[in-house]
């Protein structure tokens, strides 16, 4: 099953994200003939249907149907993932040994972007980042590496528990350095925020482990030590050069971000209930009073635009359930006997907590791409805490 979203991984970053409407319902369409598809070969087997499976695919249908696809599709990976883990939890780390592969194409590209072609794509040139990868966004680049990377301490530290397993370690950390570096040279300043945090959570949670101390700072030694070796052999005063150039274009944006936070607040207080999934473009030009010769799709925050949309409690709701389900998958890392099991835990809450970082200032949530993937991860954090059992380690 997880072989079904990787699938949709790949095309949905060969097309930049799928942020365009034609590959937005591709992605959508393929993932209900894919559900349809399940449902009734689980009937032909009289195999038992998961409820939560089915509860969650009727209300992602149920936005399909009423607000369209873009809404509905991080539920579908969401419940997708979920059942996929129950299923087969073995395969759990080897989606995510797909997802570090994906993350770290996706860093060489942008690192390739960066040092040698700038906004090259396969076929097009990115006229608006110098390093995105196959999306468009600097941001939204740098918010799917912070995820794979979360995944890569994941297997790290799962490799680490493995007999022989200290080189394997080793080797997904450079890997991990690689999508680091990328993310530095992304230049997107909350994606290196959000990086060193996430990799600050991920070190605590190792370290909260009783005897497990020393293999936190081993992993987090060495991710930093190769992390700043391949910054220091590029050259510091190469980033700091290219930071000061950006530094007052990114004030100005600083500057507009607030203006447009505090329009959406005025029309979050004029809409308590929510204005509709994906409507945020549509009405937010009655409460625009900045640039009013521009048009903004997105409040560049996810959850001012989620509150926009769903409403205050809807919102509420939803933020307050993946908070839960981070702080789940963080518990349940702390006490689980087994470390290939813990590995997964601690991916799904390292790119989680990520996410809820970076979607302060940016809109991640709102990229197909990126909004799958974390859902995933939302989906796995799941079946990992409601079963029995673990996940095995590939060998």
């Amino acid at each position: 099953m997880f072989g079904f979203l990787a699938v949709l991984f790949l095309y949905s970053l060969l097309f930049f994200g799928a942020v365009r409407p034609l590959e937005t319902y591709v992605v959508g369409i393929t993932a209900v003939v894919g559900f349809g598809v399940l449902i009734v070969t689980d009937v032909i087997r009289r195999q038992r249907l998961s409820v939560f499976f089915l509860l969650f695919s009727g209300i992602a249908f149920l936005i399909m149907a009423t607000a369209g696809v873009k809404p509905a599709i991080g539920l579908f990976a969401a419940s997708w993932s979920w059942e996929a883990a129950r299923r087969k939890p073995t395969s759990v780390l080897k989606f995510f040994y797909f997802l570090f592969f994906l993350g770290l194409l996706e860093a060489l590209l942008g690192l390739f972007q960066y040092f040698v072609s700038p906004g090259w794509m396969p076929g097009y040139h990115n006229a608006f980042s110098i390093s995105a990868g196959t999306l468009i966004n600097r941001n939204h680049f740098a918010g799917f590496l912070e995820m794979t990377i979360a995944v890569s301490l994941g297997l790290a530290y799962a490799a680490a528990h493995l007999d022989e397993g200290i080189a394997r370690s080793y080797s997904i950390l450079l890997g991990a350095a690689l999508m680091g570096l990328a993310v530095m040279f992304s230049l997107s300043r909350t994606g290196i925020i959000s990086l060193v945090l996430t990799l600050m959570f991920i070190t605590i949670a190792i370290w909260t482990r009783v005897s497990q101390k020393r293999l936190a700072i081993t992993l987090a030694t060495v991710f930093f030590g190769l992390l700043a070796g391949g910054a220091l052999w590029i050259g510091m005063e190469n980033i700091f050069a290219r930071y000061e150039e950006l530094l007052q274009q990114d004030e100005m944006l600083s500057a507009g971000r607030l203006d447009l936070s505090r329009d959406t607040l005025k029309m979050i207080v004029a809409n308590p209930l929510g204005i509709g999934a994906g409507k945020y473009q549509d009405v937010f030009r009655q409460y625009q009073t900045f640039h009013t010769e521009s048009l903004f799709d997105h409040a560049h925050n996810d959850y001012l635009e989620i509150t926009a949309e769903w409403g205050i409690l809807g919102s509420l709701v939803f933020w307050v359930s993946i908070v839960l389900i981070l702080i789940s998958a963080a518990r349940a890392f702390a006490h689980h006997p087994i470390p290939a099991r813990r590995g997964g835990l601690l991916a799904c809450a390292g790119a989680l907590f990520a996410i809820l970082v970076h979607s302060t200032t940016d809109f991640n949530l709102q990229i197909p791409s990126n909004a799958m993937l974390f859902f995933s991860f939302v989906g796995i954090a799941l079946a990992l805490t409601t079963r029995k059992g673990g996940v095995k380690a590939v060998r």
